[in-house]
């Protein structure tokens, strides 16, 4: 063999000693474990730092914003009281957001904004009701309500399904009989899960003879059961014209 070919076979040798052996050294003893926050698919994530171990899901980059079509409805209450609500939609069957941020800003004729803001959640495919009731304010000075939404934390649908209730028995009705009092939604709330839920919000959205949304209003019931009936009862101040057999009831709890 040429003394230059055993030269370049011993100096190819010893380089690979060189190089493999410090390599080694820090593959078996020195190289970080794969981590969910270091910013590299690894181990048996199915993206960047999410899947597999680790819990945050990976979301897919096509995942649809979440909406309200109808904008922030504007409902006067008296001269100087009104309520706010929005119907936010997921269209995201198979996503549910644990948590998002919401923003509301009042445009006044003023000409000083009113802003204000908060957090919420919603289950895949839900339309989730953001009531804000009888605040301080008068339609009259309003121009414009906007509500954008912002830092969607998704998750599967399928690790956070939605609890099912039922409503039953609903009424509504005027008190008194004759009006200019109290409007007063009431039913019985059903929980068709098996575990119990410590609060359980109830919308009643109230319907004018014309089919528009004449008023809104919430509470909260507490401790609801598996299938055990919870009455509740959802007032409003009295509406005239009000079409009372098509009150909407609308149910949302935070799953624990």
């Amino acid at each position: 063999m040429p003394r230059f070919l055993k030269q370049f076979l011993y100096g190819i040798f010893y380089l690979a000693i060189f190089i493999g052996i410090p390599a080694g050294i820090y593959l078996a003893f020195l190289k970080p474990a794969p981590t969910c926050t270091d910013g590299i698919r690894n181990g048996d994530e199915q993206g960047i730092d999410c899947g597999g171990v680790c819990v945050k899901a990976c979301i897919p980059a096509d995942i649809l914003p979440l909406e309200a079509p109808a904008g922030m409805r504007i409902i006067p209450l008296d001269n100087t009281h009104t309520s706010f609500f929005a119907e936010v939609i997921n269209p995201n069957v198979g996503y549910a957001a644990t948590r998002f941020r919401y923003a509301v800003t009042v445009e006044r004729k003023t000409g000083s904004n009113m802003l204000f803001s908060g957090t919420s959640y919603i289950y895949g495919g839900q339309v989730r009701a953001l009531v804000f009731p009888n605040l301080e304010l008068s339609d009259s000075d309003i121009t414009n309500v906007k509500i954008e939404f912002s830092d969607s934390e998704w998750i599967p649908s399928s690790s956070w399904m939605r609890p099912q209730f039922r409503v039953l028995n609903i009424a509504t009705q005027q008190d008194p009989p004759e009006g200019g009092g109290t409007l007063v939604a009431e039913g019985e709330l059903v929980s068709d899960e098996v575990i119990s839920f410590p609060s359980v919000e109830i919308v009643a959205v109230f319907i004018g003879r014309f089919g528009e949304v004449a008023g809104v209003s919430r509470t909260e019931v507490s401790s609801v059961s598996p299938a055990i009936p919870v009455r509740f009862t959802v007032t409003h101040p009295d509406i005239s014209d009000v079409n009372a057999s098509a009150t909407r009831i609308m149910i949302s709890a935070l799953r624990p």
